[in-house]
């Protein structure tokens, strides 16, 4: 992944297919998953009170 920072690109651009991008990606949508289903329990909570 060095070589992205030297050609001035993101791990995405330089190689998408790279293993450790793709690992990246499916951590950030997984996080993103999490915080929306918290957000919809905080909701739900504050409804019922």
């Amino acid at each position: 992944m060095t070589e992205s920072n030297v050609n001035g690109k993101s791990v995405f651009g330089y190689n998408p297919k790279n293993p450790v991008g793709i690992a990246y990606e499916a951590l950030t949508q997984e996080v993103i998953e999490h915080d929306k289903a918290l957000e919809r329990i905080r909701r739900d909570v504050q409804t019922a009170r």
